[in-house]
C-alpha cells in the first residue's frame, strides 16, 4: 500500500509550516509498513509538475490534509485538480475540521470528487487501509521528520512551528470549534521524547542553538492538567539540553485554570518558566460579562482574568490576552469594551491579540444549530475561507450589515493602533474574499498575500 499525502497551500499565500498532522499520519502508517510520501504545496510544489504527477499515479490512496475551516476550499481545489489530471484513486480528506462535519455535510462539500472519504474518526484511515494503526498520541513523527529532504527541513525549521502536546478542553464555549467539553489527553511520554529529540536536532541545524522564534505547544488549556503539562515541559527541556539547543515555548490557557494551578502549587509558573515557557496566552475574549454568559464562557471573571495575567507576569512569563471580539450578537457597547480592554492590557505590559469573533465554524454551537447561514457555507464552500479569526467580518459571517461595519471598524482600528505601540500586535488582519463584490475580492486577495503568517 502506497499513500500520497498532500498539504494544500495556505489560503492566504505561500507560508511553509511544519505539517504535524500529515507527518503524524505518515508515522502511524510506517508502523504498518505503509509507504507514504508528502507533497507540500507550500514548498513551491505543484500538482501539475510532471514529477509530482508521476508520484501520484503510483499511489494507491491519496490523502489531503485540512487544517481548519479556511482550508476546506483548498482541499476541494486539490481534489478537483487530481480528478482533472486523471487520478482515480480514493481520496481521503482529514483534519480536525473534517471530524466536525457530519457525513451528509461532508458529502455536500466534497461529493463531486466521486470516490472520496472523510476522516470523521481517528481510526478512519486504519479501516480504509485494512491495518491497525497506533493512535496519534502514541506515535513519534521523529523518523519521518528525519527522512524529509533538506530543503523541507530548512523551510520548516527556520521559522516558528507547533509541537503537538495534548488535546481536549473541559469547557464548552459556544464559539469554539476545537475538541471541547472533554478531558485533556496527552501524548505518550516516550513518543514525545523521541519526537522532541529529533525536532531539537533539526532546529539546531536550521535555526541555531537559541531559536529567535517561539514554539507553540498545541494544548487548548495548558494549566488544566498541570501535572501532565509539567511532565511535558520537562521532556522538552531535557531533550533540548541533550541536543544543545533551546525551545522558547508558549501555550494557551484559561484564566481560571491558571489561577487554580498556581494557588494549589505556588511557584508552579516559575518552574515552568525555567523549562523554557516564555509566553502564556489567556483566553479573555472580550470584556463584557453579558458576552461571556451568552458564549458559555462562564468560567471567565474580570478579577480572575486580572489575577491570572498578574501571576504569569510575576513568574517572568510574557502574558498575552486573546481578545476575540465582535461576535455577530455583540452590540456597540460590547465591541467598544473589548477594544478598550486591548489598550488597557497593552499599557499594563500584557500583549493583546485581538481577533474577530466567528460563531459558525464547524464544531461551534452556531454550526450545530444549523440554519440559513450554515446552508450558505455548504452551498458555496469558498466561504469557509472567511471563518479565520484574523479575518474581517463578511456577509457570510455577520449578516447584519450595520453590526458588521461596526465590528470591522473596531477590529481593524484596534489592531493597527496596537501595532504602532511599543509592544506591537501579532494579529494579521485578513480581508474577506468570497462573499463580497468583485473589486473588494481582488483587493482582499492582494492584501492577504502581503500579510505575514500570523504568529
Amino acid at each position: 500500500m502506497r499513500l500520497a499525502l498532500i498539504q494544500p497551500r495556505s489560503p492566504w499565500g505561500q507560508h511553509p509550516y511544519l505539517p504535524n498532522g500529515l507527518l503524524s499520519v505518515a508515522a502511524r502508517c510506517d508502523t504498518a509498513g505503509i509507504k507514504t510520501i508528502l507533497i507540500d504545496e507550500n514548498l513551491g510544489l505543484t500538482l501539475e509538475d510532471l514529477h509530482v504527477r508521476a508520484i501520484l499515479r503510483q499511489a494507491d490512496l491519496i490523502g489531503i490534509g485540512c487544517l481548519g475551516s479556511p482550508y476546506i476550499p483548498e482541499a476541494l481545489r486539490v481534489g478537483k485538480t487530481l480528478r482533472a489530471l486523471g487520478m482515480t484513486q480514493t481520496i481521503l480528506v482529514g483534519g480536525e475540521v473534517i471530524m466536525r462535519l457530519t457525513p451528509e455535510q461532508f458529502a455536500r462539500i466534497f461529493g463531486e470528487l466521486g470516490d472520496v472519504r472523510g476522516c470523521h474518526r481517528e481510526d478512519a484511515l486504519g479501516a480504509l487501509v485494512g491495518a491497525t494503526l497506533p493512535s496519534m498520541y502514541d506515535v513519534s513523527m521523529g523518523s519521518v521528520v528525519d527522512a524529509l529532504p533538506a530543503y523541507a527541513k530548512r523551510a520548516y525549521f527556520g521559522k516558528e512551528w507547533s509541537l503537538f502536546t495534548s488535546q481536549g478542553c473541559a469547557y464548552n464555549c459556544h464559539f469554539c470549534a476545537a475538541s471541547k467539553g472533554q478531558r485533556e489527553r496527552f501524548r505518550d511520554p516516550d513518543a514525545l521524547r523521541d519526537e522532541v529529540n529529533v525536532l531539537a536536532r533539526r532546529v539546531l541545524g536550521n535555526a541555531g542553538p537559541r531559536a529567535r522564534y517561539e514554539v507553540y505547544c498545541s494544548t487548548l488549556g495548558g494549566c488544566q492538567t498541570p501535572e501532565r503539562m509539567e511532565e511535558t515541559l520537562g521532556i522538552v527541556a531535557d531533550e533540548c539540553g541533550r541536543v544543545g539547543t533551546f525551545f522558547p515555548l508558549r501555550f494557551l490557557a484559561t484564566a481560571k485554570c491558571t489561577v487554580r494551578s498556581e494557588r494549589h502549587d505556588p511557584g508552579l509558573l516559575r518552574r515552568w518558566h525555567a523549562y523554557g515557557l516564555g509566553c502564556i496566552g489567556v483566553g479573555v475574549d472580550g470584556d463584557d460579562p453579558v458576552v461571556w454568559e451568552r458564549e458559555n464562557k462562564k468560567h471567565n471573571d474580570a478579577s480572575v482574568v486580572r489575577e491570572s495575567l498578574h501571576l504569569i507576569a510575576e513568574a517572568g512569563i510574557q502574558p498575552e490576552a486573546f481578545m476575540v471580539i465582535g461576535f455577530p450578537g455583540d452590540d456597540l457597547r460590547a465591541i467598544v469594551r473589548g477594544s478598550r480592554a486591548c489598550f488597557r492590557f497593552a499599557r499594563g505590559g500584557v500583549r493583546p491579540r485581538p481577533y474577530l469573533g466567528k460563531i459558525y465554524a464547524p464544531g461551534s454551537k452556531g454550526w450545530s444549530d444549523g440554519g440559513p447561514i450554515v446552508e450558505s457555507f455548504l452551498n458555496d464552500p469558498r466561504r469557509f475561507r472567511e471563518l479565520d479569526y484574523g479575518g474581517l467580518a463578511s456577509p457570510a459571517t455577520h449578516p447584519d450589515a450595520r453590526q458588521r461595519r461596526t465590528a470591522n471598524l473596531a477590529f481593524f482600528a484596534t489592531t493597527m493602533a496596537l501595532k504602532a505601540m511599543p509592544g506591537g500586535c501579532p494579529t494579521q488582519p485578513l480581508l474577506p474574499t468570497e462573499s463580497v463584490s468583485a473589486p473588494w475580492r481582488f483587493i482582499g486577495r492582494a492584501w492577504n498575500r502581503m500579510m505575514p503568517q500570523d504568529r
